[in-house]
């Protein structure tokens, strides 16, 4: 008679998801630690720099990141802007454009610039007139530059 077959059971271990606020370096081997999470949503490395610096600034009085405007997310008719900032009485509004989602839209952003202004100020904001447009990869590219770039907008 034939001894009994075994048949090995592999326990299915859970797959490995990599997780949204799991800290990460910068890949210019600057030795960076970035979260990826700017007030609990999802952030570009540009996004987190951007946010540190309006942080550190002591003019900034507070900053909202991903503002939503005229309608609730993803809704028809909503807009949404990266940074809406307050300094000194007056908000400021920022979008941080990269290549990839910024480079062909210049007429669209003209468009949704003058939407979210025009919005802002009827929700009874004191707006400064202009949306200012970040170069992620190049005004935000690391930490030093983006503090640079954000202490010049706000002496």
């Amino acid at each position: 008679m034939l001894p009994p077959i075994r048949i090995p059971r592999h326990r299915n271990p859970k797959p490995h998801l990599p997780e949204p606020t799991k800290p990460s370096f910068a890949e210019d081997g600057s030795g960076e630690v970035l979260s990826g999470t700017v007030q609990n949503l999802k952030a570009s490395a540009a996004e987190e720099r951007a946010a540190r610096s309006l942080h550190k600034n002591k003019v900034v009085d507070a900053f909202e990141f991903r503002k939503t405007i005229n309608a609730p997310r993803n809704m028809p008719g909503f807009k949404e802007l990266d940074y809406l900032v307050a300094s000194r009485g007056t908000m400021y509004a920022f979008e941080i454009d990269s290549p990839f989602t910024h480079r062909t839209k210049a007429r669209a952003d003209v468009l949704h610039d003058a939407i979210v202004l025009r919005s802002l100020e009827q929700d009874g904001y004191q707006v400064y007139p202009t949306v200012f447009h970040v170069q992620g990869e190049t005004d935000l590219v690391d930490q030093k530059t983006s503090d640079n770039y954000f202490m010049g907008i706000f002496q």
